[in-house]
């Protein structure tokens, strides 16, 4: 396979959600910049790509993996919202929250067998290829399991050249916290991260 590269500027910004929507909907995999590090993943629907990024990862398939929504709209069509959900996201999205509710149907079981974490991604381009895609997207971090997150894009580009049909080069980003992983269910945290318990526990008060 040759991976597509595309540098992401100002200038071709349209262009380039454009040329990753096209290969989401064909069924490709991509590597995309995100708040944090760079991402990997593909239509959170499509059970067959879902399994192209396990493979590109070198990742357990028995590990879920995330996705990101546009809104809250989209994340009930996937997640079963309950109030606690509801009331977090309406604070903290779009941010660094991810959501732990029950999955619905959508949601494939080679994607996650047991819920599904979500959030709403800040990064203008993820967040403008997902509202174009009017679906969810894996929003799994670009790298090999067990190895650190990649914050180059010229890094993500050798590492994944040859399994990911795009890289979106938008070149290095800042290494920002990741995500708190909050799940809505047992009403605990699964991974400190940017929000701190304090400010979700004080928000469900």
């Amino acid at each position: 396979m040759k991976t597509k590269i595309v540098a992401l500027n100002g200038k071709n910004f349209s262009e380039a959600v454009e040329i990753a929507c096209s290969v989401f909907r064909a069924g490709g995999i991509a590597v995309f910049p995100t708040e944090t590090c760079y991402g990997l993943g593909c239509v959170a629907t499509d059970e067959k790509a879902i399994r192209k990024v396990f493979a590109a990862k070198k990742r357990n398939p028995k590990k879920a993996l995330p996705i990101i929504v546009s809104n809250l709209n989209m994340a009930g069509r996937f997640a079963s919202l309950d109030s606690c959900a509801v009331r977090l996201a309406k604070i903290f999205f779009p941010g660094p929250l991810t959501l732990v509710c029950e999955k619905t149907a959508a949601i494939p079981d080679c994607l996650s067998s047991d819920g599904i974490a979500f959030r709403v991604s800040p990064n203008r381009f993820v967040a403008a290829v997902v509202e174009r895609l009017g679906v969810p997207i894996v929003g799994s971090s670009a790298n090999f399991e067990g190895e650190p997150e990649i914050y180059s894009g010229a890094k993500a580009a050798e590492k994944f050249s040859g399994a990911a049909d795009l890289v979106v080069d938008a070149g290095l980003l800042e290494k920002n916290v990741p995500s708190t992983i909050f799940d809505c269910r047992a009403k605990k945290i699964l991974r400190k991260g940017a929000v701190s318990v304090a400010e979700i526990f004080r928000a469900l008060s």
